[in-house]
């Protein structure tokens, strides 16, 4: 929506599966027959492009798959082609991260710049212990069958250590599924990627700038830019930013007077809790 692109989603009927657990359990001929349903509902659609959030859906729909003319891409390269389009801006906050790469996104199907390239457009990409090629897998495989509970804590562990390494803020990954295993195992936040991006989406407005009673922001090649040394806290630009790109640089009400605003992650969460951003009294 921020790139004003025409879209639909493929399970906007009903749950859609690319088939690759039908196979694995040996169900070939049921594997086949979504398989075909699947292809039968892109062709028809019209679309060009298919974009998945899955690198296992998309390692299967270029391998099982007959779609002849039609691309498809992770949302990593989607995500990156836009940005190197320049049709989508972000706002580079002062956050953290590490990137894990999914097996079958880097090993599977040689996807390792583009979300580097994305993340580095947000804010600082730390290394891993272990990355790329190296990367260690999630735990949550579903090709590992022989492996119990326990043991897949073990490597869920030991994976999230080799991540952690160089203290990031955000483990960042790009899988639904690696998303889920570490999600349930981290002691820090563990967002997709595409979590993100939407979450530091700048449209270049300028209402931010338009509306800060003290000239404390500045838009620069369309990303807002805040002096922290003007600033008076008083969340006139989170209120009017229309993306929500803009929020408060603490994390308790409490310390509301004692911290300056950033460019980072929607605040609707937060003020959620107190009201409108306009009642609140900040000075």
């Amino acid at each position: 929506e921020a790139v004003e692109e025409k879209y639909l989603f493929a399970d906007k009927d009903g749950g859609v599966c690319c088939g690759r657990p039908l196979m694995l359990a040996g169900k070939s001929d049921a594997a086949k027959e979504v398989i075909a349903k699947n292809t039968q509902n892109i062709m028809e659609s019209g679309c060009k492009t298919v974009v998945l959030s899955c690198p296992i859906c998309l390692k299967v729909l270029k391998e099982e798959y007959n779609l002849k003319g039609i691309t498809l891409l992770h949302h990593t390269q989607y995500i990156n082609n836009l940005i190197q389009q320049k049709r989508l801006v972000l706002n580079k906050s002062e956050e953290s991260f590490v990137f894990h790469d999914p097996c079958e996104l880097g090993r599977g199907c040689n996807i390792y710049n583009e979300p580097r390239n994305v993340l580095q457009s947000i804010g600082q990409l730390k290394k891993a212990g272990k990355e790329k090629k190296e990367s260690i897998c999630c735990g949550g495989s579903l090709g590992s069958l022989t492996l119990n509970y326990n043991d897949r804590i073990k490597i869920t562990q030991e994976s999230l250590n080799i991540l952690t390494c160089n203290n990031p803020d955000k483990i960042v990954t790009a899988c639904p599924l690696c998303l889920k295993t570490f999600s349930d195992q981290s002691s820090r936040p563990v967002v997709d990627i595409a979590q993100t991006v939407a979450e530091n989406i700048c449209n270049g407005c300028i209402n931010c700038m338009k509306r800060c009673p003290t000239k404390a922001i500045r838009v620069v090649d369309g990303k807002a830019e805040i002096n922290v040394a003007r600033c008076i806290n008083c969340g006139e630009c989170v209120r009017v930013c229309q993306k929500k790109a803009i929020r408060p640089n603490f994390d308790s009400f409490e310390n509301i007077n004692k911290f300056k605003y950033k460019v980072a992650v929607p605040s609707a969460a937060f003020f959620g809790q107190f009201g409108n951003v306009q009642d609140l009294d900040t000075t």
